[in-house]
């Protein structure tokens, strides 16, 4: 996802998002997302980076096909956004998309090879 995504309504802006990888979430993963969403954890202090480059993004639509609530993460600089009250626990949603298959890494080296190697083998069938 390109990361100026957002316009000044703090709205995303569809024309800019550039999927590599999008899941749609079954009833029951969808039923495990609501409660790390939910679940009030203690916010910890957390050391936080300036980058922001959320490389896992939740977005909800409604029938319509409009995002109406979405929750951009990044891991590298352990913040994420969201445009509604959240859970702000990042280890859930780390657990959450490693589940999906979706690996999460805190290096942005070991995000671009990770990438690069998929757009490989994707290339090569």
């Amino acid at each position: 996802m390109e990361y100026n995504y957002l316009n000044s309504e703090g709205e995303i802006d569809r024309k800019k998002i550039t999927d590599t990888i999008s899941i749609v979430l079954n009833s029951k993963q969808i039923e495990k997302l609501n409660k790390i969403l939910g679940s009030p954890d203690e916010i910890k202090e957390k050391i936080v980076a300036d980058c922001f480059y959320p490389r896992h993004n939740l977005l909800f639509l409604d029938k319509k096909n409009n995002i109406t609530t979405y929750v951009l993460v990044c891991f590298e600089c352990n913040q994420l956004k969201s445009n509604k009250k959240i859970n702000q626990n990042l280890k859930n949603y780390e657990t959450f998309f490693n589940e999906l298959g979706l690996k999460v890494f805190y290096n942005p080296m070991e995000h671009h090879d990770y990438f690069e190697n998929l757009k490989s083998k994707k290339q090569s069938r």
